[in-house]
């Protein structure tokens, strides 16, 4: 039996309530997901960043992208977190919204830069969505839904030298 590989959720507070909304820990048993409190310290998320195998760096696609964003990238690669993905949540609020795929875009690529800025490879990190819109004229994921993402990551991460859920050899 392998050790599940642990994912880290950070990013928008809007992690949060799409965690409990999905009851994350439950949908994939190989994955074991973590994430910090609301307004959590600096601390607080290195803790917990130090072992992690994965982040996922969660957007609230409703909104600007939040000052947070940059300090938890930060923190994630302090902590030699491996990789990061990006996942929209709130995608449902955009449904209708004028040019609402031309803004996701734009604030996929703004994090894929401050991926970059930070040495975190933002061309490779893999794009979730929380749902699926009918008015954008294109949407590029990996996988649509907290399910898809957490057992997509877990794949990719079984393909990892290593095995996945072993940090050290990441």
């Amino acid at each position: 039996m392998t050790t599940p590989c642990k994912i880290i959720f950070l990013g928008d507070d809007a992690r949060i309530e799409l965690l409990s909304d999905a009851n994350a820990e439950q949908i994939v048993t190989e994955v074991t997901v973590v994430t910090p409190s609301a307004n959590a310290e600096a601390s607080e998320i290195s803790k917990l960043a130090m072992d992690a195998d994965h982040g996922v760096v969660v957007i609230n696609a409703s909104v600007d992208i939040a000052p947070s964003i940059r300090e938890h990238v930060l923190l994630a690669r302090q902590a030699d977190v491996p990789s990061l993905s990006i996942m929209f949540a709130k995608m449902s609020w955009l449904e209708g919204v004028n040019d609402a795929d031309a803004f996701v875009e734009l604030a996929e690529l703004e994090v894929r830069e401050i991926f970059n800025e930070y040495g975190m490879n933002g061309e490779d990190a893999l794009v979730f969505h929380d749902a699926n819109i009918r008015s954008f004229s294109k949407m590029y994921s990996n996988g649509i839904g907290l399910p898809a993402a957490l057992s997509k990551i877990s794949s990719v991460l079984k393909q990892r030298p290593g095995n996945g859920g072993d940090h050290a050899e990441a």
